[in-house]
């Protein structure tokens, strides 16, 4: 019986851990998801109403880690990231704007990080494309 219950333990002690970061891999994964759908319903809503929409990202802003302004005037809506989901773009903040002919006014690659080196990468092409990798 002591035998069993130690070999339980080892396992458990093993797959904590494990499952601790399969869970993290998750949570940096849900958010590129997100991050990538929401670029592509501003850019679907530009096209189909004729205003531009301004995808923005900036930690902590109005209560949001990232939101869409409807045209370039006040936030539509907002999110925030999981916690221990970080995104890192080169400056202060990233804003890409979706124009009514379906492009972008810039590129934009977004970085997402989790606690334990988890990465996915968005990139926003002026073609108005959207890609994950």
């Amino acid at each position: 019986m002591m035998v069993v219950v130690m070999i339980l333990g080892l396992i458990a002690g093993f797959a904590v851990p494990y499952m601790s970061g399969l869970s993290d891999t998750h949570k940096v994964r849900g958010a590129t998801e997100n991050i990538a759908g929401q670029m592509r319903m501003a850019r679907a809503t530009a096209i189909a109403t004729g205003v531009t929409q301004r995808f923005h990202l900036h930690q902590g802003a109005n209560g949001y880690d990232y939101h869409v302004h409807n045209g370039i005037g006040g936030i539509k809506t907002g999110w925030t990231l999981p916690p221990n989901v970080n995104f890192a773009w080169g400056t202060s903040q990233l804003a890409v704007d979706f124009l009514p002919t379906g492009h972008a006014a810039s590129s934009a690659s977004i970085v997402l990080t989790g606690r334990y080196g988890e990465r996915d990468t968005i990139s926003g092409e002026q073609s108005g494309y959207i890609l994950i990798h």
